[in-house]
């Protein structure tokens, strides 16, 4: 787990120190100020020495980097399909290797943090199944569960670009969630999934509305309670996600012409005398 960080000099980042990381921590401030800039210099500081954590970061939605290795074609929904049939790949396997109880219900939980995730995020959407049949490429279902189409079954090919882009953006995490529940060898297990994993995450409000961002921390606060193991940082402009956001999550990256208190422009929100909103 990152407990502290110090990014100094990094284009306009001048200096970004932070002794006591929380579990969640929310980066808000101006247009300009070095946000996303010191996140990017965060990842590039943990990965080259930092040992201890799994690093995942999630970024720009047209690079995916959960989709490295995949089929890079123009669909959107390819890196869903790629994660969903390597899953019931698993399952599958799981399933037919079975042995005990222990992996049967591996094998029935498989899908719990996709599951999770909808209901938090996309309530209006189930997951039900992976249809192999006789396709090379096997069809994922879902369901509406809301108003006039509750229990109308959709294929991954009928979903709204919103559906899909927040299934897309996060498939990293729900692969460190999966593969923490996996147990015994497996084709998505590792060695490194015994590491506590740092996700960093650069401003996902884009993608989602403004209802699902107020969703977000409570889903993002639920999977660190269920898995003391990961640890969320998130750069932001979102008044949603800054409002929801506690004091002791919450830090403002100031210009570096007007540090607060110190030269250190990175400062929490419970230590500032002044309105937490973004300027």
């Amino acid at each position: 787990m990152l407990t502290t960080f110090k990014i100094a000099d990094h284009k306009v980042v001048k200096l970004a120190e932070c002794v006591d990381v929380p579990k969640i921590m929310i980066i808000y401030g101006q247009n300009g100020v070095g946000k996303s800039t010191l996140l990017h210099a965060l990842k590039t500081s943990l990965e080259e020495n930092d040992g201890k954590n799994n690093i995942i970061f999630v970024g720009d939605l047209a690079r995916p980097e959960y989709a490295s290795g995949t089929d890079h074609s123009d669909d959107p929904t390819s890196p869903i399909i790629s994660f969903l049939s390597r899953l019931e790949k698993v399952r599958r396997n799981i399933i037919a290797t079975s042995s005990s109880l222990r992996d049967n219900a591996t094998a029935s939980h498989v899908y719990e943090p996709l599951d999770r995730l909808l209901s938090e995020l996309l309530p209006h959407l189930k997951f039900e199944r992976v249809d192999k049949g006789d396709n090379l490429v096997p069809r994922s279902v879902f369901s509406r569960v809301h108003n006039s189409d509750a229990g109308t079954e959709v294929g991954l090919d009928q979903l709204t670009s919103a559906e899909v882009d927040v299934m897309c953006l996060f498939l990293p995490i729900l692969d460190h969630q999966i593969q923490r529940k996996l147990t015994g060898p497996s084709e998505m297990g590792s060695k490194s999934n015994c590491r506590d994993t740092v996700v960093l995450m650069d401003s996902p409000s884009p993608f989602l509305s403004h209802d699902l961002q107020s969703r977000l921390l409570e889903y993002l606060r639920a999977t660190v309670e269920e898995d003391g193991n990961i640890q969320f940082i998130i750069v932001t402009g979102s008044p949603a996600l800054i409002d929801k956001a506690t004091a002791e999550e919450l830090f403002m990256l100031m210009p570096p012409d007007r540090p607060v208190g110190s030269v250190n422009q990175l400062v929490k929100a419970s230590d500032m005398n002044m309105c937490l909103t973004p300027i």
